[in-house]
């Protein structure tokens, strides 16, 4: 897949912002010169840049004119590195980080799979997911400790490379979002399960909304696992080298300078309750970044997205008292309505798959699926290259029979 000039990706716009949440201003952290590169640290201007410094293994998406979407270069060099690292007794933790102060990741190259496709390509971009695919669930497997740095924008492929990870500092400018209904697509990078164990009925508002949410927010749905504030960051992934430089890591050691840097750490609050990602990582985290505003929102949330249904949830929103319910049932009207109820049924699916293995290859026969016969590629085009509305197969939710979902959900 030849490199895209990937324009930078319509973010969705929340239903309910908070006024809070800043723009994205995280200094970009210092990492350690490295004096003998990986074979796959390429050039400075590469798109992923590896380094082993001091016991620690550097990885650093650096595509941010793009905000570090991945490409297949990008993921293709991830898994050789993490596979190389495996057998490599120097690398005691990894660090993930993104280029620049505005997105740690905003996800896949979107774009050039659609290119892909549209160019008589198919092959190359079910390609690209399955090594998108296999490059996150090898960092997610990986023997020692991970550090994942969400700041900035942190999306669909973003994360999903993050928040697998072992452990999930957020900093206090970070946005997260799976936007992929907004596209004709659905949560994948075996997001699913995760948002499947989200409280009440919020992990169904994310999957089917896209809508996009703090650092705070975020932790709550057990999406990150601590809250750093902007000024602490440096020296927080600092001090985890220094543990590396003088021996092995452990997951505790990690938690525990978490605890010392995260924003709340003496209140003794977490995520919510079972919480956490599929490995079992984030759930010994103890300290909150404070009060989120989902909190508050799960009201009319937990009242209007029980079920199996995607119209009803929209009908009970549009009629509900509360007017975030009723612009979030605006907001759903304009995602593909394909993408939505597939989301849905993918996401209650997923409530009782515990392995990550099976989660990824679900993910990759219903993304192969959707991108050849859904509204993937239309998406792409309306959202992200003309900037355009969609014209989606189905004019409405209710014109999405169980037919149709079950073509996507169950494709082989």
């Amino acid at each position: 897949m030849p490199e895209p000039t990937t324009p930078e990706p319509a973010l969705p716009e929340p239903t309910t912002p908070d006024p809070a949440l800043p723009e994205p201003t995280t200094p970009e952290p210092a990492l350690p010169d490295s004096t003998t590169p990986e074979p796959n640290g390429h050039a400075a201007d590469a798109p992923l840049l590896t380094s082993v410094v001091d016991g620690v293994g550097h990885v650093v998406l650096n595509r941010p004119r793009a905000l570090n979407c991945l490409t297949q270069s990008m993921v293709d060099a991830l898994l050789a590195t993490i596979a190389a690292w495996e057998q490599d007794p120097r690398v005691r933790l990894v660090h993930v980080t993104g280029a620049g102060d505005r997105a740690l990741c905003a996800g896949g190259d979107v774009v050039a799979a659609r290119a892909a496709i549209v160019d008589g390509r198919p092959d190359d971009a079910s390609a690209f997911w399955a090594q998108e695919y296999a490059a996150i669930a090898a960092l997610a497997a990986f023997a020692r400790p991970v550090i994942a740095l969400q700041h900035g924008y942190v999306m669909g492929g973003g994360v999903g490379l993050s928040a697998h990870a072992r452990h999930r500092w957020a900093t206090q400018d970070a946005r997260f979002a799976m936007p992929e209904t907004a596209i004709g697509f659905f949560p994948d990078v075996a997001m699913t399960p995760m948002l499947a164990r989200a409280p009440g009925e919020l992990g169904a508002w994310l999957a089917m909304t896209g809508e996009t949410i703090g650092a705070v927010d975020a932790q709550y749905v057990g999406l990150t696992d601590v809250v750093l504030p902007t000024e602490s960051v440096t020296d927080a992934l600092t001090a985890t080298t220094r543990l590396a430089a003088d021996g092995d890591v452990s997951d505790a050691d990690i938690q525990a300078l978490a605890a010392a840097y995260g924003m709340g750490a003496a209140n003794g609050v977490g995520p919510a309750e079972g919480v956490g990602t599929a490995n079992g990582a984030g759930t010994a985290y103890g300290n909150s970044g404070g009060v989120s505003r989902l909190q508050d929102d799960r009201e009319w949330i937990d009242a209007c997205f029980p079920g199996d249904d995607p119209a009803l949830i929209v009908a009970r929103l549009e009629e509900h008292p509360d007017a975030r319910a009723r612009a979030c049932g605006a907001l759903l009207r304009t995602r593909s309505p394909l993408a939505v109820a597939v989301s849905l049924a993918r996401l209650r699916r997923a409530e009782t798959e515990q392995n990550l293995a099976s989660a990824f290859a679900t993910d990759r026969r219903i993304a192969d699926a959707m991108m050849h016969g859904g509204d993937f590629v239309e998406g792409v085009r309306a959202r992200l290259i003309d900037k355009d509305q969609p014209r989606w197969r189905h004019t409405r939710l209710e014109d999405v029979s169980a037919a149709d979902v079950a073509t996507y959900l169950d494709a082989r």
